[in-house]
């Protein structure tokens, strides 16, 4: 039953200390929301929509274990991430994956060195998923995994790999080819061949931190063809994933 206190926990929920603090977070929207129940890879605390949904996705809801809570748009709206709420919301039980470094020797894995827009940390986990790479690690200073926005743009692809929060240093510990996206790299499309091992995508603006730049096996650069001056992280990141599944 939709409540005061369950609205101002949903809201809290926007807020990253109060995720780490219940370890949960919410998704929003028709596609996310599904993708979620029909993957059955994370614990559902709520199911949150509108009759209309709740009808129109009967049989999708009718053998769910965890509690479905129907109310108003108007309600979800104040709940909302966003500005144009959606008609469902869920709230879910975050995951910290632990590191399998048999498994990212095999399909390579992307750390993200402070990268720190929500939007390019969800487009990244959603290419990881695509090009079936084992893992995104993420430091400290990057976004937040599970921020509304990271949530949104990598469109229930969280699932699909494993997310995990390290730092360079214990990852350069392990036995794996450490790659990082930088223009004073060598030309990717010159290479013969990339074995699978870590793709350290940098800071938007500022680009790899120093001391991470001291623990690459090697640095690789996309070849410009125009003027343009850079390439937006999520874009950049998917050009060299391509690469590393191509060189191989």
């Amino acid at each position: 039953m939709w409540s005061i206190t369950l609205e101002k926990y949903i809201r809290s929920l926007q807020q990253a200390k109060f995720r780490k603090k219940y370890n949960k977070f919410t998704a929003e929207g028709n596609k996310i929301c599904k993708e979620f129940v029909i993957n059955k890879s994370l614990n559902i605390e709520y199911l949150i929509a509108t009759k209309k949904w709740l009808e129109k996705n009967k049989l999708l809801v009718s053998d769910l274990p965890y509690k479905v809570v129907e109310t108003t748009e108007k309600n979800i709206a104040k709940v909302s991430s966003f500005k144009n709420a959606s008609n469902v919301l869920m709230v879910l039980e975050m995951m910290d994956d632990a590191i399998d470094m048999a498994h990212i020797k095999k399909d390579s894995a992307i750390f993200l060195d402070d990268v720190q827009d929500p939007g390019n940390v969800g487009n990244i986990i959603r290419i990881a998923a695509w090009f079936g790479f084992a893992a995104v690690i993420r430091s400290i200073g990057s976004a937040d995994f599970y921020n509304p926005k990271v949530v949104q743009s990598s469109m229930g692809t969280l699932t699909r790999v494993a997310l995990h929060s390290s730092d360079i240093d214990t990852l350069s510990e392990t036995e794996i080819n450490i790659y990082g996206a930088d223009t004073s790299g060598e030309d990717v499309y010159a290479l013969d061949k990339l074995t699978p091992g870590i793709l350290v995508i940098g800071n938007e603006g500022k680009g790899m931190q120093e001391r991470t730049k001291k623990k690459l096996s090697k640095t690789l650069r996309i070849p410009s063809y125009g003027k343009v001056e850079s390439l937006n992280a999520a874009v950049a990141c998917g050009i060299l994933c391509a690469e590393m599944k191509v060189q191989r």
